[in-house]
């Protein structure tokens, strides 16, 4: 089985990058996970509010797992995220996949800033 980014888009014989690479990050609306944490999907507004609610919800407490514990693990996954992710973008280059030098670097950077703005709520 071969792996292969999302051919770019074309109108014509024009080559054309992803309609969506001209939008800034802000004027998107905000990405969202398949599944909520604590209530909250949308990438890099999950903090701290979310990991209580998780504990507290899911009674968490009675497996002798705190929130403490909870959000330091949560604090190290996406602390890992970015270089996880640059990884697989950077083993994907090499292998030249098809359309992904449209997609790497905005990916890689909006990437880290909700990583940073998860980290901050933490």
């Amino acid at each position: 089985m071969e792996a292969r980014a999302a051919p770019r888009l074309t109108s014509g014989n024009v080559d054309s990058p992803p309609s969506y690479c001209h939008i800034m990050p802000r004027q998107r609306k905000p990405l969202r996970a398949a599944l909520s944490i604590g209530g909250e999907n949308r990438f890099g507004l999950v903090g701290a509010e979310q990991v209580e609610n998780v504990v507290r919800t899911s009674h968490l407490e009675s497996l002798d797992l705190s929130v403490a514990f909870l959000r330091s693990k949560f604090r190290v996954t996406t602390e890992t995220v970015p270089d996880a992710v640059g990884r697989v973008l950077d083993e994907a280059h090499q292998r030249r996949l098809e359309g992904l030098e449209v997609i790497v670097d905005p990916m890689r950077a909006e990437i880290a800033a909700h990583c940073r703005k998860a980290l901050e709520r933490l």
